[in-house]
Order: C-alpha cells, then structure tokens, then sequence
C-alpha cells in the first residue's frame, strides 16, 4: 500500500516538507497531486489516491491544512486539478470522492479566494456544457459548498448573479432558480 502513497517515479524531486509520516503509510501530497494529473494514471489508482487524501483531509487536518497553506500556487493547482478531473470522470464513486476532496480543502483552508476560484470554474462550466446531466458534478459540488460553508449562498448569489441568468435562459428547460434578487 505504500508504494501508492508515495510514488517511486515522482518522488525523489519533491521538497520532503511535502512528506507526511502518517499511520498506517507515508503519504506525499505531491506524489498525490502528480498521480491525479498523470494521464497515464489508472482511474483505480486516482481513486485510491483521492480515497487516502479525503482519509488524511479528515484525520489530519491539523497538519494538513497549514502545510498547504503555506503554499497558495500549490493549493491553487491542486484544487485547480481535482476541478479538471471532475470535469472529465464519469464513474460516480471517483467524482464523490473528488467533489468529497474539493469540499474539504476549501471548507479547510478558510481562504475566499479558493472559494471564488471555484465558483468562477463552476459558471465557465455551465455556460460551456450543452447538457444538464454533464452539468450534473458541478450542480453537485455547489450544493456540497452551500451545504459546508454559511456564507456561500451569500456569495454565490451576489456575486455569481449569471448563474440564474444562464439557467434560465439556456438548454435548461424547466429549470430556474428563483431567489430574491431574480425576482422581478
């Protein structure tokens, strides 16, 4: 099981502050996040990985969180990558597991703007995708935000107005969200 957690082609370039020694095996966060942007990478493999990474988000928060805090363009391209891949796998364990991921590195990091990085992702998403059942993960992950962070709703809807615009206006028939500010 180790030798997943801490992969023998990527690792030897890593920082080892990237290392964490944790029960039962090691685990490097590069080595992950190079797995999950590997296109050579098995779906199984990504998905053990994203399983290990919710397992220590969950259990080691603590010693987590401050080490990718301490790195904004890492935590930037990790998120930006798990948002890439949901876009993409269609295997509905691997995108709870990612949508599971996503939610708690944000929800995690208490930083806005990996908040607002993702709500922007979410409407390019949904002003490019023809069809609501691929649209479905991103529709997803939003309720997982709304449901992990009190103020999302705020944001979503103040500042993420086109959402409403668009799925009322678009491919999306009978679908509209009404909320205060749509209402007219």
């Amino acid at each position: 099981m180790a030798e997943l957690l801490v992969c023998e082609r990527f690792h030897p370039r890593h920082d080892p502050r990237w290392l964490l020694e944790l029960p039962p095996s090691p685990l490097c966060l590069a080595c992950a996040i190079e797995t999950l942007q590997d296109g050579g990478a098995s779906l199984v493999r990504k998905k053990h990985v994203l399983s290990c990474l919710r397992d220590v988000l969950i259990r080691y928060a603590t010693l987590v969180m401050p080490l990718l805090a301490q790195d904004e363009r890492v935590c930037a391209h990790f998120i930006a990558i798990l948002f890439e891949i949901l876009q993409t796998v269609e295997d509905g364990s691997v995108l709870d597991l990612l949508i599971e991921v996503l939610v708690l590195l944000v929800v995690g990091l208490k930083m806005e703007r990996y908040l607002h990085y993702l709500l922007d992702e979410c409407q390019k998403e949904l002003c490019k995708v023809a069809a609501t059942r691929s649209s479905l993960p991103v529709f997803i992950l939003l309720g997982k935000l709304a449901d992990s962070i009190p103020i999302f709703a705020d944001v979503w809807v103040v500042e993420h107005s086109k959402y409403y615009k668009y799925s009322g206006t678009s491919g999306y028939r009978g679908f509209r969200l009404q909320t205060p500010l749509t209402q007219k």
